[in-house]
């Protein structure tokens, strides 16, 4: 009968194996079991790696949403303002001092809860004509500490949809000190007029702020300040790289990994803004390390057992085997009285009666030889005792 395939690959590999593994069982099974215990150790590797590289991955994409989240969240926000300021900058009682028209806005309750206050400025005679603090009103714009006291309102046709905000927060005396933004807008048909709304920047810090889990996010502006942080500083060349992706327009969001934090990057929509969204990679990667360490604990405890085995196999096997193979040299050279016994009832076991029963048989040949021996030895003193007594 022909040979099956595993057969003919087991001669081909003990054709090109040295003569001293092919002599010796213990020897062919300890490479078996060392090749074994490799494979296992470079799949649990690999495992380890794909498994590692796949996590981070997702942690860097997630992080690079919830930028783009948090993104969208600002860029969603000044849209807002910017159109709140907008229409509220062509209300016509922003054309007359009759009335103080930021009471009237504010009356009607027409403004969102975050704004603060609001300011009329004639820019040509240099003067808050109304304002919701009145201690601001008939003053100068220049005489006051404030970005909006000489804002770039563009006016005119086709620029008054045009809404300028501050280039970052500042601190209002209003709200003692607290960071603020300003943004402005002309009044339509009313030359070098501009209406001022101020707004408070807290619960857009809040948002942005995730302390569950570790994230930070900072908005820069095009000079790389903190736009809505005000005391914030960040380090203009560690995240230059990413800043310029996507102000670049190369990516809409971008990621880093730094020595010990991992950076995503967002473009604010409508702003020349980006956030930057940053958390420790000890809380980025946890789920990596956790599943990294799972899957090295599954390869150690795979390696273990393949080696608790080997160590019960090797023992129930080699060690048996080779003490059969002295045992059969003392039978060969002479020794019957070789103990064979054996309390297993295995192949090894049912081996080691085979050569108890063969040498048994072989005790009772040679009992039986030398009886004929024996016997033939007193048949020939026997006739030599008749040739003697002929003679």
């Amino acid at each position: 009968m022909s040979a099956g395939p595993l057969e003919r690959l087991a001669r081909a590999v003990g054709r090109v194996l040295p003569d001293a593994v092919r002599r010796r069982y213990a020897a062919k099974f300890a490479l078996a079991f060392l090749v074994v215990a490799a494979v296992v150790a470079a799949g649990g590797a690999f495992t380890y790696l794909q498994t590692e590289q796949t996590v981070e991955s997702d942690a860097t994409t997630q992080l690079a949403e919830t930028s783009g989240l948090q993104a969208d969240a600002i860029g969603s926000w000044t849209e807002r303002m910017t159109t709140q300021t907008r229409s509220m900058s062509a209300a016509d009682e922003l054309r007359s001092d009759r009335r103080a028209p930021a009471y009237v806005l504010l009356k009607d309750q027409l403004l969102s809860e975050d704004i603060v206050s609001i300011h009329l400025v004639d820019a040509a005679q240099d003067r808050v004509v109304a304002s919701t603090e009145r201690p601001l009103e008939g003053r100068a714009p220049s005489e006051l500490n404030a970005p909006w006291s000489d804002a770039d309102v563009p006016e005119g046709v086709g620029e008054n949809d045009r809404v300028w905000r501050s280039a970052r927060s500042y601190r209002s005396p209003v709200l003692n000190d607290r960071p603020v933004m300003a943004f402005a807008s002309s009044v339509p048909r009313a030359d070098d007029r501009y209406l001022v709304v101020v707004t408070r920047i807290q619960p857009q810090l809040e948002r942005i702020q995730d302390t569950d889990t570790g994230e930070e996010t900072t908005i820069l502006n095009a000079a790389g300040e903190t736009v809505l942080d005000i005391d914030g500083a960040v380090d203009g060349d560690l995240h230059a790289e990413g800043i310029a992706a996507v102000r670049d327009g190369n990516a809409t969001t971008a990621t880093r990994i730094g020595d010990s934090e991992v950076h995503a990057y967002a473009a604010v929509p409508g702003t020349d803004w980006v956030a930057v969204t940053s958390v420790g990679q000890s809380t980025a990667f946890a789920v990596r390390n956790d599943v990294g360490n799972s899957v090295l604990l599954l390869l150690l405890l795979t390696l273990a057992s393949l080696g608790v085995v080997g160590a019960v196999l090797g023992t129930r096997t080699v060690v048996p085997l080779a003490r059969l193979r002295d045992r059969a040299e003392r039978i060969e050279s002479g020794d019957l009285d070789v103990d064979l016994s054996t309390g297993r009832v295995d192949e090894i076991g049912r081996l080691f009666t085979s050569f108890a029963e063969m040498r048994d048989a072989l005790r009772e040949r040679i009992a039986e030889a030398e009886s004929a021996a024996d016997e033939a030895e007193a048949a020939r003193e026997e006739a030599e005792a008749v040739t003697r007594d002929m003679e």
